[in-house]
């Protein structure tokens, strides 16, 4: 997929996911792209860029039960696939209810 693409579709996930309840985040910034280590050296790196871009952190842990795993792919596989419309859609309102 291209970077932008991707970037849609993990936020679609993501957000399938929160409306579930079920928690989810961006896979965490490479070192190289922090604003701390902004002039350092650094080699290689597009890997890392790639999958930043690109990524998604999953719920994961030995707590998870056989049914938690069920919902979250269940989440991902039909509510991610068929976004829902906001609630507000169609009535003029913005995002911030004004």
């Amino acid at each position: 997929l291209p970077v932008s693409l991707a970037i849609f579709v993990c936020e679609a996930i993501r957000l399938a996911l929160e409306a579930e309840n079920i928690e989810s985040r961006p896979i965490w910034k490479p070192m190289h792209m922090q604003p701390v280590f902004k002039g350092c050296e650094c080699i290689g790196g597009e890997v890392a860029e790639e999958l930043f871009n690109r990524g998604l952190c999953l719920p994961s842990g030995t707590a998870m039960t056989e049914e938690d795993l069920t919902r979250i792919v269940w989440t991902i596989t039909e509510r991610a696939r068929k976004p829902r419309q906001p609630r507000n859609a169609g009535t003029g309102a913005s995002r911030s209810g004004h």
